[in-house]
């Protein structure tokens, strides 16, 4: 078990190297809203992403992370394979269960922000958050086989999704506790 975490730690912390350009990337996002907010007044869309500016921030930042980290981080062509095998990712060493493991961890927070922005409260639209995570993973692990970037798994996307659904109950969650 230690071996597990000794390797999710290794790969988690190359993220961090990618959250000053992140960050960088969120502000201009922010400022772009700011401009659009007061440029036009009257517009909807602005007053809507000005109030979830901060949660729009973060998950601009997540975004920025997750994308360069599944993909930009890979030079085209170092990867060209396909598995749909359900659960051929997990093997038997300890750095295979560490890669299924990060890939649930990986869509926790696309499932907590998608969930907020949409304000997505309810069981009833829970399955909306599991959909656009299914969908979003899935361009993703497509990207990936057509640029060679990483390799294409149907794990990859089942194990995302179930994290993007495991973000969507946190979320839920506190919203309950908090009207509670």
């Amino acid at each position: 078990m230690n071996d597990i975490f000794e390797y999710m730690i290794r790969d988690l912390s190359h993220p961090i190297n990618y959250l000053p350009m992140a960050a960088g990337t969120a502000v201009l996002i922010a400022v772009f809203i700011w401009l659009g907010k007061i440029i036009f007044k009257r517009s909807h869309i602005f007053q809507w992403l000005s109030h979830k500016s901060g949660v729009i921030f973060l998950f601009s930042v997540y975004c920025y992370v997750l994308l360069y980290e599944a993909f930009f981080s890979r030079p085209p062509g170092s990867r060209n394979t396909v598995s749909m095998t359900l659960f051929q990712t997990w093997g038997t060493t300890a750095q295979s269960h560490a890669y299924v493991i990060e890939n649930v961890l990986m869509f926790i927070p696309y499932g907590l922000f998608i969930s907020m922005l949409a304000e997505w409260r309810t069981i009833k639209k829970g399955w909306l958050c599991i959909l656009t995570a299914l969908l979003s993973s899935s361009a993703l692990e497509f990207a990936q086989w057509m640029t060679m970037r990483g390799h294409c798994q149907l794990d990859d996307v089942v194990m995302n999704t179930l994290g993007a659904g495991i973000g969507w109950g946190i979320y839920a969650v506190i919203l309950y506790l908090v009207d509670w």
